[in-house]
């Protein structure tokens, strides 16, 4: 594990200068939420895509600086994967500790407002479960996608492969969002919030295994 920690600091380091991208996202979502009086579902849907398209940063220096320092550290494949898998992972937390924070910010707000249900409140602090689930099938995907390519080959590719599949997550998250504000009790959020933090889970972990494979074998021949 310290192998991979240390892999995820370098991907920090070489990835600084898009802090700033993610800070700014942090920032225009908490303005979009109380300019559109707590747009929840966009909130959320709108920060996950923040936090997948920007976990496909140390791809994207590799391309242009340093392709093979990665594999010219004494390292074991899996620790170099791993912690590219952990720097994906940290944004992935960051998103959904701010999505929850402003959805108990919300729910303080709505507290005193007439025709609030308890469905409504329950989704105002499941849906950034649901949304973060969704982001790590999502990143998971985009990740072992970038390794089967290679990185040579997947310059001319990663505009696409880093902002097609979270624009899709989060446009079709926004719209599922509000219908399911809308459904209230007819849907069981917890069960789906729970699916989706398994099927997030077990799908990262599946393709962390395939990502392990595929550079091996690149690397081996």
């Amino acid at each position: 594990m310290k192998e991979a920690v240390k892999f995820m600091k370098i991907d920090y380091s070489i990835t600084k200068s898009q802090r700033k991208t993610f800070v700014l996202f942090l920032v225009l979502a908490l303005v979009l939420m109380f300019i559109n009086d707590g747009m929840v579902s966009f909130t959320a849907a709108y920060l996950s895509f923040g936090a997948v398209t920007l976990a496909t940063g140390p791809f994207g220096v590799e391309n242009f600086r340093n392709m093979h320092f990665m594999c010219l550290l004494p390292a074991s494949t899996k620790s170099r994967v791993k912690g590219r898998f952990l720097y994906a992972l940290a944004y992935q937390l960051i998103a959904f500790a701010v999505s929850a924070f402003l959805g108990v910010v919300q729910c303080m707000r709505y507290s005193n407002r007439a025709g609030i249900t308890d469905e409504f409140f329950q989704f105002i602090l499941l849906f950034p479960v649901i949304m973060t689930g969704i982001s790590l099938l999502i990143v998971g995907f985009e990740y072992t996608l970038l390794y089967a390519v290679g990185v040579r080959k997947s310059a001319q590719n990663m505009k696409v492969i880093c902002m097609l599949p979270g624009l899709l997550m989060f446009a079709l998250g926004s719209f599922a969002g509000e219908e399911l504000a809308e459904a209230g009790a007819s849907v069981s959020l917890p069960a789906l919030a729970a699916i989706s933090m398994v099927v997030g889970i077990l799908s990262l972990f599946l393709f962390f295994e395939i990502s392990v494979y595929i550079l091996a074998h690149r690397d081996s021949i």
